[in-house]
Parts: structure tokens; C-alpha cells; sequence
């Protein structure tokens, strides 16, 4: 008697996405804060070029600061996207620690699978096959 394995059915709040799916979207989310981000701090560096640096342009922590910034926001993405491919592409953690327990159909092989272990003895095995067999 062969056993079926059928996959546990689908949570109606969990979808699977794919891994290559999520780096692409984190990495076109990545891009766009880049760029949005680009804009707004340009807009007052037009003013350097006509004689008025801004107040932090020569500032010695300037440079630590910007670079600071940038491994924050670029932590914060990485953080981003694993916490999302986690969340979209597991199954419950409830569901993926709990051992799976054989079906209905399968109820001779776990009593072969008792008597094997010893738990029964023959003439339970025995009396227990033919009640299931009918």
C-alpha cells in the first residue's frame, strides 16, 4: 500500500512569491528612493555653482554624515526586502513544525508501523488489519 502525499492546502493570506520576483522589486524600490532622494537634496546644490555653498558644504563631519545616511537607508532595503520574501514565500510556522500525520487511507501502514516499533503485539496487529480490511 503506497502512501499519497498530498500538499497542505493554501492559507488564503499567504501568497508565494517567487525569490527572483522580490529582488527585482526590492531592487527597483532601492533605485527609486535613490532617485527620489537625488532630486530633493540636488535642488539646493544648483546654488553652489553661483558662489553660495550651502551651510554644511565644508563642514568636516559632512562627508561621515552623507555616508552614514546612506548605509542606514541601504540597511533599512536589505531589512525591507528579507523580511518581505520571508512573509510572502514560507508557510506558517505552525503548520511547517508540526509533523504531518498519515491520512485516513494509510491507517494500515501505521499499524504496520506500530508493530514494527513493538507497541503491539501480534495478536492486536492481527485483530486491528482485519477490522480495518473489513
Amino acid at each position: 500500500m503506497t502512501e499519497v502525499n498530498t500538499p497542505p492546502p493554501k492559507s488564503a493570506t499567504h501568497y508565494h512569491v517567487p525569490t527572483w520576483v522580490a529582488v527585482v522589486v526590492g531592487g527597483l524600490l532601492v533605485l527609486a528612493v535613490g532617485f527620489v532622494l537625488g532630486r530633493v537634496v540636488g535642488r539646493g546644490r544648483a546654488r553652489v555653482f553661483d558662489g553660495r555653498p550651502g551651510p554644511f558644504v565644508n563642514h568636516p563631519g559632512a562627508r561621515f554624515v552623507g555616508l552614514l545616511l546612506l548605509l542606514l537607508l541601504v540597511a533599512l532595503a536589505v531589512t525591507a526586502i528579507v523580511l518581505a520574501v520571508r512573509h510572502f514565500s514560507t508557510r506558517d510556522a505552525a503548520a511547517a513544525a508540526t509533523p504531518r500525520t498519515p491520512d485516513a487511507g494509510s491507517a494500515e501502514e501505521l499499524l504496520r508501523m506500530r508493530f514494527a516499533r513493538g507497541e503491539i503485539d501480534e495478536d492486536e496487529f492481527r485483530r486491528r488489519r482485519d477490522e480495518l480490511r473489513g
